[in-house]
C-alpha cells in the first residue's frame, strides 16, 4: 500500500510505502509521529472490515442482502427495474451513472469512504479538518493499492471521504439465449447477461438487483482488504504510561463516581494513547502468550536485552494490574525499581508478547530509547527477526546504531548460509522526514541497496558536521595555545 500526503500536519508533501518492514527516520518536529498515526488510523479504521471478502461494481464492494431486512431501493433502481422488465431477447441496457451510484448506495461502500476519516479523528482526537497545515487552504491523505485507492480531503471547513475501485465503470445488463444458433456475439465485458428465464424472475426488484451484484461478482476477481491487519501502536512516552496508567485510571474512576454531582472532566488524550491504555488493561496474564511462534522470538530478545523478565503481578485483589521485572539470577522486583532500560522495553515485550502475531501491524516509535548502542544492535535483529515471522513492523527512528544493523542484516541476506535474522531488501523500505524552509517538512524515499543497505548519507553530512566542528576548536585551541606561549 501506498500513502500520500498533502498539508497534513507539519507535512507539506511526501509519500511512503507500507512494506513488512517500514522506517521513517528524521530530524525532531518533521512529521514522523504524524505518518505513523495516520498510518495507524487507516489499518485501525478497515481492521473491522477486513475479514469480508467484496466485489466490484462501479467502485462498489457488492452487495450484503443478508444484512438488510427490508431493503428500500433508491428510486432510480425502481426506474432500472421498469426499464430492464421491457427487455427484449438479446436487447442491451447500458446502466447510467445515476443507476449505478444507487446501487453503490446498498452497499458497504458507506462505511468504507468513511472508515478513513472517522478513525483519523479518533487516533489524533480532532476533527479531521484541524489536520490542515497551518495557513494552508487544501490538504489530503491518500491510501491505495493495485485495486482501490482512499482519500480524506481536509479543505478549510468540513473534511471529506472518497474510495475508488480501479475497474471500469460502464456496466450493461441483457437477457441473451445462449443456446441458440442466431444469438449476437457479446464484446462488452462488462456485460451483465441473464438467463430468458430470469425474465419471470425478476419481476421482484430484490431477485434482480441481487443477480446484478452476484454477476458482478463472478465477471471479477474478488477484492479484499488488507486481513489480520488490526495494529497495535507504542507511543514514544510507553515507558511513562506504564509505570503511571495504575493512577490515572484511579484518579479517572474516582471523577466517574463524581458524575452525577458535580462536571466531570476527563483529560484529552491522542486515540493512540488510550488505545494503549486500554491495550494494559487487557493484560491478564503476560506469561500467556499470543498463538504462533513470535512468542518465543520475543521472550529471547528480552532476555539478550534485560537479562530477565517482565510480567503482570496477577493479584486477584488487584482489579488494575501492576507489572514486576524477575531477573535472571531471581530477584523479583516492582518494575519502577528496574532501570530505564527495563522500563523502556517493558511495553514493547509485555503487549507483542500477549496480543501481536503472525500479519498483524505493530507500530513502535523510537524502539531504541533509552537503549545503550550494544541493546540498539540487539533491537534491530529483534525487529528484523519479528519480520521475519510474518509480523509487520513499522517504526520511527533517530538511531544510526540501529539502521547501521538493519543494513549488515540486509546485508547477510546474501549469505549462502543467512543468519536467521537476515532480512530481504524487499521487504523493507525507508523514508526520510526533512524540515524544508517552506514552513513543513517533506517525506521521501530512500534507496535501499542489496549490499549497502539503507542510504544513511544525510547522518554522514550530520557526522561530518559534527567533525568539522570539533576539527575547527581542536585547530583554534592549538593556534592559540602557540601564540600564548
Amino acid at each position: 500500500m501506498k500513502f500520500s500526503f498533502e498539508n497534513f500536519g507539519p507535512i507539506a508533501s511526501g509519500h511512503l510505502e507500507l512494506r513488512p518492514l517500514t522506517i521513517i527516520v528524521g530530524p525532531n518536529q518533521s512529521g514522523k509521529s504524524f505518518a505513523a498515526m495516520a498510518i495507524h488510523s487507516f489499518l485501525k479504521g478497515i481492521s473491522s472490515l477486513s475479514r469480508r471478502q467484496f466485489f466490484p461494481l462501479y467502485g462498489s464492494y457488492g452487495f450484503y442482502f443478508d444484512e438488510i431486512k427490508e431493503p428500500r431501493y433508491p428510486e432510480q433502481l425502481n426506474k432500472l427495474h421498469a426499464r430492464a422488465q421491457k427487455l427484449q431477447l438479446n436487447q442491451q441496457l447500458r446502466l447510467s451513472d445515476n443507476e449505478l451510484a444507487a446501487l453503490e448506495s446498498l452497499t458497504q461502500i458507506a462505511r468504507i469512504k468513511n472508515a478513513l476519516k472517522t478513525s483519523l479523528e479518533e487516533v489524533f482526537s480532532v476533527s479531521s479538518h484541524e489536520l490542515l497545515r497551518h495557513k494552508s487552504k487544501s490538504g489530503y491523505v491518500k491510501v491505495e493499492s493495485a485495486d482501490w485507492s482512499m482519500q480524506v480531503s481536509l479543505p478549510e471547513g468540513k473534511a471529506s471521504a472518497s474510495f475508488e475501485l480501479k475497474h471500469a465503470k460502464d456496466y450493461s445488463i441483457a437477457y441473451i439465449d445462449r443456446r441458440r444458433k442466431d444469438t449476437p456475439a457479446v464484446e462488452n465485458k462488462n456485460m451483465i447477461i441473464f438467463k430468458p428465464s430470469d425474465i419471470h424472475k425478476h419481476a421482484s426488484i430484490r431477485a434482480f438487483i441481487e443477480d446484478i451484484g452476484y454477476a458482478a461478482r463472478k465477471m471479477h476477481k474478488m477484492i479484499r482488504l488488507p486481513h489480520g491487519i488490526y495494529p497495535f501502536y507504542l507511543p514514544a512516552i510507553r515507558s511513562g504510561l506504564l509505570l503511571s496508567h495504575r493512577l490515572f485510571l484511579s484518579l479517572l474512576l474516582r471523577n466517574v463516581q463524581r458524575a452525577g454531582l458535580e462536571p466531570l472532566s476527563i483529560p484529552q488524550m491522542t486515540g493512540v494513547t488510550a488505545d494503549f491504555l486500554q491495550s494494559l488493561l487487557q493484560i491478564q496474564d503476560s506469561r500467556e502468550a499470543a498463538p504462533g511462534m513470535v512468542a518465543d522470538i520475543i521472550n529471547h530478545y528480552e532476555s539478550l536485552m534485560t537479562s530477565g523478565e517482565v510480567y503482570a503481578n496477577s493479584v486477584a485483589s488487584e482489579t488494575i494490574r501492576s507489572y514486576r521485572f524477575k531477573t535472571s539470577g531471581g530477584l523479583d522486583i516492582p518494575l519502577n525499581l528496574a532501570s530505564s532500560t527495563v522500563t523502556e522495553l517493558a511495553p514493547i515485550f509485555l503487549l507483542l508478547r500477549k496480543f501481536v502475531k503472525a500479519d498483524e501491524w505493530v507500530i513502535i516509535e523510537e524502539p531504541e530509547s533509552h537503549l545503550s548502542p550494544k541493546n540498539q544492535a540487539i533491537m534491530a535483529r529483534f525487529l528484523a527477526a519479528l519480520v521475519n515471522k510474518g509480523v509487520r513492523v513499522f517504526i520511527t527512528t533517530h538511531s544510526t546504531f540501529l539502521l547501521e544493523q538493519l543494513n549488515n542484516l540486509i546485508a547477510a541476506h546474501r549469505l549462502r548460509e543467512k543468519p536467521v535474522d537476515a532480512i530481504d531488501p524487499s521487504v523493507v523500505s525507508a523514508h526520510h522526514a526533512v524540515v524544508t524552509d517552506k514552513n513543513g517538512s517533506v517525506l521521501s524515499s530512500l534507496n535501499i541497496d542489496p549490499d549497502d543497505g539503507i542510504d544513511l548519507s544525510d547522518f554522514v553530512s550530520a557526522y561530518e558536521t559534527i567533525y568539522e566542528e570539533g576539527y575547527r576548536n581542536r585547530r583554534r585551541a592549538d593556534v592559540e595555545k602557540s601564540n600564548g606561549s
